[in-house]
């Protein structure tokens, strides 16, 4: 297996400086603006919408209930 290239100072700077930002938006540390579902999500509450929006990208992706890696890479 070939050796993956070393990180580059600059993106792992990035993702340091970039974690108080998402703290900031979610205490999960959802960066997106969430999945707005009437009578049971509440646009004034961040959280209860990103954590819908977790839930339809999983449904959506068919996993099934055993164990998965997911990486949100965006």
């Amino acid at each position: 297996m070939p050796t993956p290239p070393p990180t580059q100072p600059g993106v792992v700077e990035f993702y340091n400086e970039a974690t108080e930002d998402y703290h900031f938006w979610s205490k999960d540390y959802n960066m997106h603006f969430g999945y707005y579902l009437p009578l049971r999500t509440n646009p004034f509450k961040r959280d209860t919408m990103l954590n819908e929006m977790n839930r339809q990208v999983y449904k959506r992706l068919g996993l099934k209930d055993h164990p998965s890696v997911v990486a949100d890479l965006g």
